[in-house]
């Protein structure tokens, strides 16, 4: 049998390559070229994340609202969150700020208010008791008119290639109004969320050039190589080590001085780790 010509090669983001994008995405160049022999494969372990994900960001930072300002004109507009790392008290301001910013002025100054309720463990959403409002599920965004929706007090079209829906906090993924009309919405003085998702990524998914293209990710992505539980609070670093030999990857009579990393979320979106880096070790073993 051919021996191992390494056994272990160590990854760490801070010495990828100068023209890597980011700590998630980047290519590392290998002190020497590695060829290996006829069964060998592939254990990632000793997996080591900062938990530096912000809970609201470029992935998420949008909602869509629908304002009834009379029965035949319906305002849609988007909302834009503050980034940053919050808590139920201060995402539920995040969103108050939000609502407010660019309220028509029919509906006069301010008239949303936000507040978090620590027993439901939710956010309320009052808005001006003269107008009704939703705020749209994913389900209606989705189904959100190709063309836009025009009213008198303005007009709004959605990228459905990047919504940026922040929704998976608020777990408003569908509420019932399956209507492609904003005109038909079902609308309400009182939005009430779903108990408040906090933890933007709950698994990072290590996708890497090293991959068989035998594992599926939820958006059915093949070069994947890991899966991290993020079980860690921010600002923690989150450990992870092999769980089960089925997780080897296939690198039989494989050669390669260069590898490439991405860090990225169950979207299959490239995770924001703030600058701070990550590292992994990859185990080369050979079948008996």
């Amino acid at each position: 049998m051919e021996a191992l010509p390494v056994r272990r090669v160590h990854i760490d983001s801070r010495f990828k390559d100068d023209s890597s994008d980011s700590h998630s995405d980047f290519s590392i160049r290998l002190s020497q070229s590695v060829q290996l022999p006829e069964d060998t494969v592939c254990l990632v372990d000793h997996i080591t994340i900062p938990n530096t994900f912000k809970t609201i960001s470029s992935i998420n930072d949008s909602l869509y609202v629908a304002e009834q300002i009379s029965a035949t004109n319906v305002l849609c507009r988007k909302i834009t969150l503050a980034h940053g790392y919050h808590n139920a008290s201060q995402y539920a301001a995040a969103l108050k700020d939000a609502l407010n910013s660019g309220t028509p002025a029919v509906m006069g100054s301010a008239p949303y208010n936000a507040i978090f309720q620590p027993q439901q463990g939710n956010v309320a959403v009052s808005g001006h008791g003269s107008y009704n409002f939703v705020i749209l599920s994913d389900e209606q965004i989705q189904r959100f008119p190709a063309a836009g929706h025009a009213s008198p007090t303005g007009t709004l079209t959605i990228n459905q290639n990047d919504t940026a829906s922040g929704n998976a906090v608020l777990r408003n993924l569908t509420n019932g109004n399956s209507s492609s009309d904003p005109l038909t919405y079902v609308f309400g003085t009182l939005y009430q969320s779903g108990f408040l998702d906090l933890l933007p990524v709950h698994t990072a998914f290590i996708h890497s050039s090293l991959a068989d293209n035998c594992v599926m990710t939820p958006l059915g992505m093949s070069d994947c190589i890991a899966a991290c539980p993020i079980s860690a609070s921010t600002g923690e670093t989150v450990h992870h080590n092999i769980t089960s030999a089925a997780d080897a990857i296939n690198v039989s009579k494989r050669s390669f001085d260069t590898l490439s990393f991405q860090l990225r979320n169950a979207k299959g979106q490239i995770c924001d780790l703030a600058g701070a880096s990550w590292s992994c070790s990859l185990l080369f073993v050979q079948k008996i």
